[in-house]
């Protein structure tokens, strides 16, 4: 099973037989998918520019964790606020913020997916992965591997995981 979390943060992660075998996140929350408001995975080099350029580490902190990611892409780290103004007014800067972030999360999935073929299931949860089937959509076009979805509450997931074995 791959689990997709989405929602204020996003992480990915392959379970088999119940346990995690491989996961986007490592040191920091930081780190791994692009969220609402944290970068994700970024060029390193990033940090030392702003440093370079005498920006403060408290402020290269803040930049990273709570000003980067959608919010840095579209001004606003609300998905669903986001959703309801390109709707309403589509134009191509939107459409560009919102296939960034899309794309960053096929490539993720078809690149664990690829390394574990095997895989059954993609399972889409939080905010986003549970309530935005537009979001779903748009990632499931991009997904290149046959497997089954599968969208449940944060609830739902830590009742299989307590109940799972076969995962």
């Amino acid at each position: 099973m791959l689990s997709v979390h989405l929602g204020s943060g996003c992480s990915m992660a392959v379970i088999q037989h119940g346990q995690v075998v491989a996961t986007t996140m490592s040191f920091t929350p930081n780190s791994g998918l692009m969220m609402m408001s944290r970068s994700g995975d970024i060029d390193s080099g990033i940090i030392f520019y702003l440093l370079k350029k005498r920006w403060p580490a408290k402020k290269i902190n803040l930049l990273l964790n709570e000003d980067s990611g959608f919010k840095g892409l579209t001004g606003t780290a609300n998905f669903e606020k986001f959703l309801l103004s390109y709707k309403k007014q589509p134009n191509q800067e939107k459409f560009q913020a919102l296939a960034s972030f899309v794309d960053q999360l096929a490539f993720a999935i078809n690149g664990y997916l690829g390394l574990w073929p095997q895989t059954e299931y993609l399972v889409f949860t939080g905010g986003l992965g549970q309530n935005s089937e537009l979001l779903r959509q748009m990632i499931l076009s991009k997904v290149v591997f046959e497997v089954k979805t599968i969208v449940i509450s944060a609830q739902e997931m830590d009742f299989i995981f307590s109940q799972c074995s076969k995962c």
